[in-house]
C-alpha cells in the first residue's frame, strides 16, 4: 500500500507542479470556491492521517491516497481559465487603459524631462 500511495503522490505532485503549463488546455472553468475547498480538504485529510495515533484511523492509507488526487483537482480548478465569467478577467483581452495615447504621451513627457540631482545626500 505504501508503494501505491507513494507512486500516486509523486504523480499528482508532478502533475500539480506542471499544471501552469497545461492548465489553459484543460477544459475546466475556474472555480475558486471548489478549488480551495478541494485543496483544503486534501490538506486536512493529510494532516489528520499524519497526526493521528497509529490504529485510530482505520483507512489511513486509502485516505492518504485519496488526498493527492483531491489536491490535483483543486489546483486545476484554481488555475483553470476564467471562461465566459462576466465578472472576472479584463474583458475580451483588449489592452488596458494604461496604453491609452494620452497616458503614453504624458509618460513620455515625464520620462524626457530633465532631472536635477538632490544636493543634500
Amino acid at each position: 500500500m505504501f508503494l501505491a500511495t507513494l507512486a500516486i503522490a509523486v504523480a499528482c505532485v508532478l502533475a500539480t507542479s506542471l499544471a501552469p503549463l497545461y492548465s489553459a488546455r484543460v477544459p475546466l472553468r475556474r472555480s475558486v470556491v471548489w478549488g480551495s475547498s478541494l485543496v483544503l480538504a486534501a490538506v486536512g485529510i493529510l494532516c489528520c492521517c499524519a497526526g493521528a495515533p497509529s490504529g485510530t484511523v482505520p483507512f489511513r492509507g486509502l485516505l492518504s491516497l485519496a488526498a493527492f488526487p483531491l489536491f490535483l483537482a483543486g489546483s486545476l480548478l484554481l488555475l483553470a481559465d476564467e471562461g465566459d465569467d462576466p465578472g472576472g478577467g479584463d474583458g475580451d483581452g483588449d489592452e488596458g487603459p494604461w496604453w491609452w495615447p494620452e497616458f503614453e504621451a504624458g509618460f513620455r513627457r515625464y520620462a524626457a524631462r530633465p532631472r536635477q540631482p538632490i544636493a543634500g545626500r
